[in-house]
């Protein structure tokens, strides 16, 4: 998703800082800085708290977008903050932040469709042919769900995205 808004935004390529691969640019009228942490996920909220005291941004003004086993693959779900939900990248990041409370994209990639599937070999393993074949969709529609942030604010956001069954066909 941070790939396809790069593409997007124009932004230069990243540069390593705090542990993350970071790239600034102007975007609809935005400074934005964005950030790929570097670390493992369950670690990520190092980075995200280095960027942030650096750049001197609220956590309401970041928006963190991650990949959600709960959510079937393409859905996608927008928050205004809460709890991770199970997820060690969000467990970093309020940890390390102190707060709960800053917008998330979550952009479903559902669970393992096979008996046994494991769930920590789905998240770092590659998408199945059917879902590659539906990926760039996926990722377009979440890029267009923080450019409507971006324009519209969260509410707005929310209302589009969240309860549509899937960005695919």
């Amino acid at each position: 998703v941070l790939d396809e808004l790069a593409k997007r935004s124009g932004a230069p390529s990243p540069r390593s800082r705090f542990q993350a691969e970071i790239s600034e640019v102007r975007y609809k009228n935005f400074r934005m800085v964005m950030v790929k942490p570097q670390t493992y996920m369950n670690e990520s909220g190092k980075s995200v708290s280095q960027v942030l005291n650096w750049y001197k941004v609220d956590p309401d003004d970041m928006l963190v977008v991650v990949d959600d086993l709960d959510i079937p693959f393409g859905r996608l779900r927008l928050r205004p903050g809460g709890s991770p939900g199970g997820h060690n990248g969000l467990k970093s990041i309020n940890r390390d932040i102190g707060t709960t409370e800053y917008p998330r994209l979550r952009v479903g990639i559902g669970r393992p469709n096979h008996p046994g599937g494991q769930a920590m070999g789905h998240v770092l393993g590659n998408f199945s042919p059917d879902e590659q074949s539906q990926a760039d969709a996926v990722f377009g529609a979440a890029t267009d769900a923080i450019d409507m942030w971006l324009e519209q604010g969260i509410l707005a956001t929310m209302n589009e995205v969240n309860g549509v069954p899937s960005v695919i066909s």
